[in-house]
């Protein structure tokens, strides 16, 4: 099943991923959709979610698109784990026409999900130190467990990580507004992952970066002579467009100018 929104739905027996497109492709005889008039060929535009506890706010509602917010696989998870009673509106699109309709889910007697109905915990456990000494070592081990993940998150990108899975200053802010939600702790925790964050990439061998720098100094220690003045300068400029495109990149995509299922 998908983890999140816009994820498609996968096959792992097959090793392929796909996208399910929010166009009609059947109605099952007798089911809610039939009922309500939904036909072969409509397009389906929106779902929103209407509790049947009006205490109880709707979440926001669920976008689907030809191209981009392919949402239909998350949508379709979703649905599976809602409270009894609980509606679905559905917006469709016929030629010309955008009509709402309103549809109750009913159970399928051909697959059953065991989960359902029950709300699980997660479970938590805090380590709490008792001593300076205790503080130390537990935020030298959080510094470790940090740097470690930026180092396998850059290694992923590309392969296992789309680039557009990066984020900017928005991105950064909104993560932090999170923490600082859950208390000074937390956010002094993300402070410590986003400083080793910076840390690895300031260290990265990118010129005009402090790793480009050591590389340098590493090649003068080498050589025994400096590099060049003009192959400084070319790689300085070189890491210069590469960090501020990278920079407008992700400005981009929390501006949410660039989609992000590219």
């Amino acid at each position: 099943p998908p983890a999140a929104r816009d994820d498609p739905l996968s096959a792992p027996a097959l090793g392929v991923a796909y996208r399910v497109l929010n166009r009609v492709h059947d109605v099952a005889k007798d089911s809610p959709a039939a009922k309500a008039g939904l036909r072969i060929g409509d397009v389906i535009t929106e779902a929103k979610i209407i509790f049947a506890d009006p205490d109880r706010e709707s979440p926001k509602p669920i976008e689907f698109k030809e191209e981009g917010e392919q949402n239909w696989p998350f949508f379709v998870e979703l649905i599976q784990n809602l409270p009894h009673g609980t509606e679905i509106e559905l917006t469709y699109r016929r030629g010309d026409e955008t009509k709402p309709v309103k549809l109750t889910p009913v159970p399928v007697a051909d697959q059953f999900n065991v989960d359902r109905g029950f709300l699980f915990e997660k479970v938590r456990r805090m380590k709490i130190a008792n001593s300076f000494g205790d503080q130390v070592a537990l935020g030298f081990d959080e510094t470790k467990r940090s740097l470690g993940m930026v180092f396998r998150f850059l290694r992923k990108i590309g392969t296992q990580i789309p680039v557009s899975a990066l984020g900017g200053p928005i991105t950064i802010a909104k993560a932090a507004g999170y923490s600082a939600y859950d208390g000074v702790g937390k956010l002094l925790v993300f402070l410590t992952m986003l400083s080793a964050n910076l840390a690895v990439i300031n260290f990265l061998p990118i010129p005009i970066l402090d790793g480009g720098h050591m590389v340098f100094l590493a090649w003068e220690g080498i050589r025994g002579r400096p590099a060049s003045e003009r192959l400084v300068v070319a790689l300085h400029t070189v890491g210069f467009v590469c960090i501020i495109s990278l920079m407008v990149y992700v400005i981009g995509l929390d501006l949410e100018l660039i989609p992000r299922n590219l």
